[in-house]
């Protein structure tokens, strides 16, 4: 020992001693000591770890526990199921935190089912108060099952106020439809409906940028729905793209064409029908009283003569067809309108209705000249009329008066007594031409 500076061993409380201080002690601090200190040295050290795997004994497995060896693996496996404070060295205790958050789950699931308990009896009472004589078995309407377990505010909750609109009359929405129609005309070229495609396939674009230009133009001018606007593009579409599938060929569009212009002519026809049999019981026409039927008094004959001339399948069509003879006897009669080219063969042909009576004919025929006397605006071509050539193949429309109908509609043969009070009115004008 002479020369050496003998080691001195601090005093460490072997209580307080963990493996991890026992383990900080390097082999060459050891080599440095006297035999008898090294024994005594290595004596504590192994007191100190047998005392520490008496402390920890516990937490071993059951095969640990009835004898297998305990490694330096296993102990720090043993060391790691240890608390926070047995690992500082300040208690040996053992503390687990699984069994107090297992407690604390128990705990609100125990509330939150003694909460549902609750819930539920006070629906139950709820429904008894309102319902008295509603046994307990009730099921819980299915407005108030699967209530929230949040309680309602006092204030109660707060209900967006949803202002229903009623549907458009038919004068609301053929202005809606003009309106929306000029706009969308003064919109972008990106903005326009493309009637070259299918609605299907435009409809997109329409609902993410065309109605919501058209909704930023009409605020606060016009409350509509939006399926109300949806409608008119879409009828705007179909007749757009029914147009122009026409155009692509050249028999559809002669036929188009021509049902339009007989279609439009029939209007004409119907309206001035219209004025001239309003004017006739006005003034109170004479002739009037030989086309009342003896069986109806004026006011019945009044409301049915209102039927028939605000029925468009009355009024027959007026149809544009070639017509070589007639047309050289226009010329000839100077009734031909000037604006018509030398190789226009064109003349209007009268189809006649066979279900109409004589005295059904007869009066829209005098009306019709009557409203044409009063009216500004005069008829440009000549009618021509041959009731036994030109018949069309319709039939009486529904809610149509007995005697508007002839009584051969069906057979061959007219009865007499159809035309004994009519023969004597003829369709050339009358006096009643000259009053107006």
């Amino acid at each position: 020992m002479r020369g050496r500076r003998p080691f001195k061993i601090k005093k460490i409380s072997l209580r307080r001693l963990s493996t991890t201080n026992l383990t900080s002690y390097n082999h060459h601090q050891t080599n440095s000591m006297s035999p008898h200190r090294r024994h005594r040295y290595r004596s504590r050290r192994n007191k100190s770890r047998r005392s520490s795997y008496s402390n920890y004994s516990d937490s071993r497995s059951p095969s640990q526990q009835r004898g297998r060896s305990t490694t330096r693996h296993n102990r720090t496996n043993y060391s790691d199921s240890r608390s926070p404070s047995q690992q500082g060295g300040c208690s040996t205790t053992r503390y687990n935190r699984n069994d107090d958050i297992e407690a604390l789950s128990r705990a609100i699931t125990a509330l939150t089912e003694e909460v549902r308990t609750l819930k539920k009896s006070q629906t139950r009472n709820d429904l008894q108060a309102e319902w008295p004589s509603t046994p307990q078995t009730t099921p819980v309407p299915r407005s108030r099952q699967n209530t929230s377990l949040t309680p309602e505010p006092e204030t109660g909750y707060r209900r967006r106020a949803r202002v229903l609109l009623e549907d458009m009359d038919e004068d609301q929405y053929k202005l809606f439809h003009d309106e929306v129609v000029q706009i969308l005309s003064g919109l972008d070229d990106s903005l326009q409906l493309d009637h070259t495609k299918k609605w299907v396939e435009i409809a997109p674009h329409v609902s993410k940028h065309i109605m919501k230009e058209i909704a930023r133009v009409l605020t606060g001018r016009f409350q509509y729905k939006d399926i109300e606007l949806k409608w008119v593009l879409q009828n705007l579409h179909r007749h757009r793209r029914e147009s122009w599938m026409v155009s692509l060929d050249p028999d559809k569009t002669r036929f188009e064409k021509k049902r339009k212009g007989t279609n439009s002519r029939r209007k004409d026809k119907k309206e001035r029908r219209q004025k001239g049999i309003e004017h006739m019981f006005n003034i109170n026409d004479a002739s009037l009283k030989e086309f009342q039927p003896s069986s109806l008094s004026w006011e019945e004959f009044k409301e049915d003569c209102e039927t028939i001339f605000n029925e468009g399948g009355f009024h027959s069509d007026e149809v544009s067809e070639t017509d070589e003879e007639l047309t050289k006897k226009e010329i000839e009669d100077h009734v031909r309108p000037k604006n018509k080219i030398e190789t226009d063969k064109h003349v209007l042909h009268v189809y006649d209705k066979p279900w109409r009576s004589r005295r059904g004919r007869k009066l829209l025929r005098l009306a019709d000249r009557v409203g044409e006397k009063i009216s500004h605006v005069k008829l440009s071509r000549h009618r021509w009329y041959d009731d036994k050539t030109w018949i069309d193949e319709s039939k009486p429309p529904e809610g149509a008066p007995d005697w508007s109908i002839s009584q051969s509609y069906g057979s061959d043969v007219q009865p007499q007594d159809e035309i004994d009070n009519i023969d004597n009115i003829n369709d050339e004008p009358n006096e009643l031409d000259e009053q107006v």
